[in-house]
This record gives C-alpha cells, sequence and structure tokens, in this order.
C-alpha cells in the first residue's frame, strides 16, 4: 500500500485506518526505509501472501526508523513479524500491538538483524495477544539486535515454542 523511501516521512494519526491490504513481499501495509510515526492510527488486516517474507501490518527495513507512540497495529498476518517486521531502528512509547498470527517467530514484533545496524526500544505500550504457530517468540522474537526494554508490556502471547519472548543476541531489560 504504501512505501516510505530513504529520505521520506509518513505519520499515520489518529483516525487513519490502513486495513485489508496484502502484499507479494514484504509490508502488508508499509514498507519503511524512512522515517515512519504511528500516533493514533490503526493498522490491522494486513498480510504477505510470500510464505517467506515478514511484516505483514510494518517492514521496518535497515536504515528505516519506526516509532510507535500511540494506535494499533493488530489483526496482521505474515510469515514472521506478523505486527512489525523490524530490520532498521523500531522505538515502541505507547499504543498496542496485539492479535497478530505468524508461522514463524515475532508474530508481534520480530527483529531480525542481518549484518545491518538494528535496534528495539520499548519504553511503554504493549505487546498482547499474539500468536507464532510455528516458532519461538509470540510477543517478541530478536535475532542479535539490540534490544532495550524499560517499560511497557509484553504479555499473553502464545507460541510453539517461547510464548513471550524470545532472544539469540543481547536484551536489556
Amino acid at each position: 500500500l504504501i512505501m516510505v523511501d530513504k529520505g521520506g516521512s509518513l505519520a499515520v494519526g489518529v483516525g487513519s485506518v490502513l486495513k485489508n491490504n496484502s502484499s507479494l513481499m514484504e509490508g502488508g501495509a508499509v514498507y519503511n526505509v524512512g522515517e515512519m510515526k504511528l500516533c493514533g492510527g490503526t493498522i490491522s488486516g494486513n498480510d504477505t501472501q510470500d510464505g517467506n517474507d515478514g511484516g505483514g501490518g510494518i517492514f521496518n527495513e535497515n536504515g528505516g526508523t519506526l516509532t510507535i507512540e500511540s494506535g494499533f497495529v493488530e489483526n496482521n498476518e505474515a510469515y514472521a513479524g506478523a505486527g512489525v517486521e523490524n530490520e532498521g531502528h523500531l522505538i515502541i512509547k505507547g499504543g498496542k500491538i496485539r492479535n497478530n498470527t505468524a508461522r514463524s517467530g515475532g508474530a508481534g514484533v520480530h527483529v531480525w538483524a542481518e549484518g545491518g545496524n538494528t535496534s528495539f526500544t520499548m519504553t511503554g505500550g504493549s505487546i498482547t495477544g499474539n500468536v507464532s504457530t510455528e516458532n519461538n517468540g509470540g510477543g517478541l522474537f530478536s535475532w542479535q539486535g539490540s534490544a532495550t526494554i524499560s517499560g511497557g508490556s509484553i504479555s499473553g502471547n502464545k507460541a510453539y515454542g517461547t510464548g513471550g519472548i524470545y532472544v539469540y543476541g543481547v536484551v536489556y531489560v
């Protein structure tokens, strides 16, 4: 639906709804390589059709910055990171990432550092009710990136393995 390229910016505010979109690759609703803020809007019911791609709601590419201040990322589907697939910088200050479904890890948030400078910071908000059907980390799956959790809640998530948080690398709580 929306591609935010390097140097571009997008703010999804109160009353904005990105719903029922589908992508053949990453980013069912948004593919971000620039600056994106979710500040009151809703990203819901989106998916990726390729069996190996992530970011049913939002795909945050290496080099992109995604800040979630308020709003909802919910009911999205993807192979991994059904709510948010993060390979860039993700900051969660508020809002709700809930009820997303992924086959692989990180139905709520999937952090994947593949040779890039990837970070995840959570100071508020919630990641809840997400389900990973064939892997770990229903709420959060973090692979080699930097992850810091100093606030907010990750609860009520389910997975084939570890339901709440799966980490391969370093996480500061």
